[in-house]
């Protein structure tokens, strides 16, 4: 056995322990490995990985930064050029990890967003996302899984959805994926109208899937499985019949045959590009997924007959703008003949900066105006809600 050969074992050996959680071992055991191999190429590019996990494990802030730091370096050695998406999801989780041990500490949402270990991990999984396809099959799972948990935390819990279901179409019953998609989901279901019941059933049957996978442990260890499993607890406590959570949903397709032709070209051009407001979003042409449900609840005190109606105005116009905007977009994408002779009734000078002029760019131009007054509109209803 040669002395690369070795190494390769060692750090298998290593990988061992943390997955039995022997994390002290573990980093005395790196450390003496790399005190006998100084500079070996092996080790470095392992070691970045090892000490984030061991660093995680250990909840040691300093493990886990030593390991991003190495990571940093070896993506600025051309000579790691090959490595650099395992470098780049390995530094990732390790910026998630940094975050998760800040946040245990200080517990300040507030900074959340523009916290710098999060977006810097979010920097890092999108750099590795880029050149990912040529790996296999579970590590690319992973990677979008573990992406959706860094768009989650960022509190952008739809586009951690979209992550989610990007890894499950690279393997739908793979457990993490499954069971963080669900808690995602859960987290609107108060939103979701009418269609609140139905998400907190499909929550607990996507948990009860993952927690019952062989590899929920080997992929999220212990931790996953007992979290996934309070999720589901909890989503009983809400049913008195706990039988409705085994039940079949059905999404009944949407029916296009009576519509005219701009309002299924609407509807399809508004499914495609996911622009109906509501969760149902990851279920393909169902009528719950081309309706607009999406609204606030919110307790007030007895006797208080005018906070919720005057937050719900702020809701209403917010729709409302937002639906024009919307079926502008569609109708600057729609040809029709009566708009094209419109159109040509009306002359334009030719300013020659490639700039274009005509009824369907003035619908567009008018449905970005449209959706950039509704911000306007979000930050006073912030405003009133938070008095």
């Amino acid at each position: 056995m040669n002395k690369e050969h070795e190494m390769v074992q060692e750090i298998y050996a290593i990988s061992n322990l943390i997955n039995k959680g022997e994390y002290q071992k573990a980093i005395d055991s790196l450390l003496n490995l790399e005190t006998k191999n100084p500079e070996n190429r092996t080790i470095n590019f392992n070691k970045v990985g090892l000490l984030i996990d061991i660093g995680c494990g250990l909840k040691d802030f300093d493990i886990v930064k030593k390991g991003v730091v190495a990571g940093e370096k070896l993506l600025k050695d051309s000579s790691y050029e090959d490595y650099k998406v395992t470098l780049y999801y390995n530094i990732a989780n390790g910026y998630m990890s940094l975050y998760q041990l800040e946040y245990d500490k200080e517990r300040d949402v507030e900074r959340i967003v523009d916290n710098e270990n999060l977006q810097n991990a979010k920097r890092k999984f999108r750099e590795a996302l880029k050149e990912v396809n040529h790996f296999d099959s579970e590590f690319r799972s992973q990677l979008w899984t573990n992406y959706g948990n860094c768009l989650d935390s960022l509190g952008r819990g739809v586009e951690a959805l979209y992550a989610y279901d990007e890894a499950l179409k690279i393997d739908s019953n793979f457990p993490i994926a499954l069971g963080n998609k669900a808690m995602a989901m859960r987290f609107f279901a108060d939103i979701s109208g009418e269609y609140r019941e139905a998400m907190h059933i499909k929550s607990s049957q996507m948990l009860k899937s993952a927690s019952e996978n062989k590899d929920l442990v080997k992929f999220g260890g212990i931790a996953a499985k007992k979290g996934f499993e309070n999720e589901i607890q909890q989503i009983e406590k809400l049913f008195e019949d706990k039988r409705v959570l085994s039940k079949n949903l059905k999404h009944p397709k949407y029916d296009l045959s009576y519509m005219t032709k701009f309002e299924k070209f609407y509807i399809e051009f508004c499914s495609k590009h996911k622009l109906f407001l509501n969760f149902h979003i990851h279920e393909d042409k169902c009528e719950a997924s081309i309706v607009d449900p999406i609204f606030i609840s919110m307790v007030t005190p007895i006797g208080d007959s005018e906070t919720y109606n005057n937050i719900a105005k702020y809701i209403n116009q917010i729709k409302e703008d937002y639906a024009i905007a919307r079926l502008l977009l569609a109708q600057s994408q729609f040809k029709r003949e009566d708009l094209d002779n419109i159109s040509k009734r009306t002359t334009f000078v030719n300013t020659l900066d490639y700039s274009m002029f005509n009824i369907y760019v003035g619908l567009l131009k008018s449905a970005f105006k449209e959706t950039y007054n509704i911000l306007d509109k979000i930050s006073r209803f912030i405003k009133e809600y938070y008095k």
